[in-house]
């Protein structure tokens, strides 16, 4: 059984992460992350960030320089106009 705990990230985006999951290190750039479930059923890297002594979550795509290789190419139909 998964503990799994809804969480807003920096950003305001809702997702679900599995507390009782283990970090892993990014392929990019090495960092420790974990993933979390989007309300659209994708998974997301997340990594914890501290301010003032509190822990926070934010996507690792906004530190990970490598972050590009690792978006998925959006398909033109699938764009907003």
């Amino acid at each position: 059984m998964t503990n799994q705990k809804g969480i807003t990230l920096i950003g305001g985006a809702q997702v679900l992460i599995n507390s009782d999951a283990p970090f892993i290190k990014c392929r990019g750039c090495g960092a420790m992350i974990k993933f979390a479930k989007t309300l659209t059923e994708s998974y997301l890297p997340i990594e914890p960030v501290d301010i003032d002594g509190i822990t926070f979550w934010q996507a690792h795509f906004a530190t990970c320089p490598q972050a590009g290789k690792f978006r998925k190419k959006i398909k033109r139909s699938e764009k907003t106009n």
